[in-house]
């Protein structure tokens, strides 16, 4: 009956480990795409800072985009783990 228990914790533990590694490539191909259209959109517009509505630079768009698809998958990826890790110790 023990060595069921590690084995269904070390399971647990390596599902953990796949979910946070997914969430993060998912973010960084997610980052990675920011970044291309950041350089197409340069690219087209060469010299200056492009501004979006005659108000907001677009380097602003772009760090924000940043934030938040590293605050979305970072913290559902961090979420999920710490459901598994509860739902295994119960």
């Amino acid at each position: 009956m023990a060595g069921n228990r590690f084995r269904d914790e070390g399971v647990e533990a390596l599902y953990a480990v796949w979910v946070i590694s997914c969430h993060l490539l998912i973010g960084i191909a997610a980052l990675c795409g920011v970044w291309i259209v950041d350089r197409v959109i340069h690219l087209l517009w060469p010299g200056t800072e492009p501004i979006l509505f005659g108000r907001v630079p677009l380097r602003m768009v772009i760090e924000t985009a940043d934030g938040g698809i590293l605050i979305v998958f970072l913290g559902f990826g961090l979420y999920r783990v710490a459901r598994t890790v509860i739902r295994s110790s119960l």
